[in-house]
């Protein structure tokens, strides 16, 4: 198993900031690396199909955000067995929080950073427009 793409597949998956960037420096302080050997590895990943590089930009409401670089995973990359383990991990933790309530929640949670990656929403709440998630369901 890679450890990097492990880690990277953990942050996608996540529910709390699952679709910002991941900068390279918390990677490499998640999977216990050094960051040279952490972006020596993402830049593999991201010549195998499996990650990518983007960033968010700045806030337009505040005058002190800076654009905010990092990686991400592509579509191929839920397809590994990585992310099958990353997804297993956050169900245990959302199950643990909620109880059974986050099934409600299963499909946003799965498809959130798929459907922003894909539509170039910017924001969760984009992400949950274009699911045509109501949050009163």
């Amino acid at each position: 198993m890679d450890e990097i793409l492990y880690h990277l597949c953990r942050h996608a998956v996540g529910v709390m900031d699952g679709w910002h960037p991941y900068p390279a420096w918390a990677i490499a302080q998640s999977a216990k690396v050094s960051l040279s050997t952490a972006k020596r590895r993402l830049r593999k990943l991201k010549a195998q199909g499996l990650a990518r590089t983007f960033s968010e930009p700045p806030d337009p409401e505040s005058e002190f955000t800076l654009p905010y670089h990092g990686w991400g995973i592509t579509d191929k990359a839920y397809q590994t067995e990585e992310y099958k383990k990353a997804w297993e991990a956050e169900e245990r933790i959302l199950q643990e929080v909620f109880g059974d309530e986050y099934k409600k929640f299963e499909k946003i949670t799965q498809f959130v950073p798929i459907c922003i990656g894909d539509s170039g929403a910017q924001t969760k709440e984009d992400a949950l427009v274009v699911l045509g998630v109501n949050d009163n369901e």
